[in-house]
């Protein structure tokens, strides 16, 4: 049974506050491949067993932009926490520092792995 409500970020006013004491916006890639759909699909299962009191809005960004006015809407909407796939680390690092000073919750979610050299430091680190 679904535990908070799951909706997409156009549609902010169908999260019903009475039932829901933590907002966690999702903010993803865009979905171009199918690796997006399948991990937009594990986060919406994932987030159906979450316990009591969470809701969550997610979304696949359009492009960088979007994703920014994404999260300025999470940020002024009070949302307890984000989940980001950033799309452009640059763009929205002014807008999570400010969720983060107001104690926003934040995760991101990316794969710094680009290249076999990034994928031998990462060995390294945490070997």
């Amino acid at each position: 049974m679904p535990i908070g409500p799951i909706c997409g970020a156009a549609d902010l006013s169908a999260l019903p506050t009475e039932e829901v004491r933590y907002r966690i916006g999702i903010s993803l890639l865009p979905i171009s491949e199918e690796s997006q759909v399948n991990l937009r699909q594990e986060i919406v299962e994932a987030a159906t067993n979450a316990p009591d009191g969470f809701g969550f809005t997610i979304r696949n960004a359009q492009d960088a932009d979007d994703q920014l006015r994404m999260l300025e809407l999470f940020y002024s909407e009070g949302y307890d926490g984000v989940i980001v796939s950033p799309v452009d680390r640059e763009l929205i690092a002014p807008i999570l520092e400010q969720m983060f000073h107001s104690g926003i919750l934040i995760v991101l979610a990316e794969n710094p792995i680009d290249t076999m050299e990034d994928l031998e430091a990462w060995m390294d680190r945490t070997s």
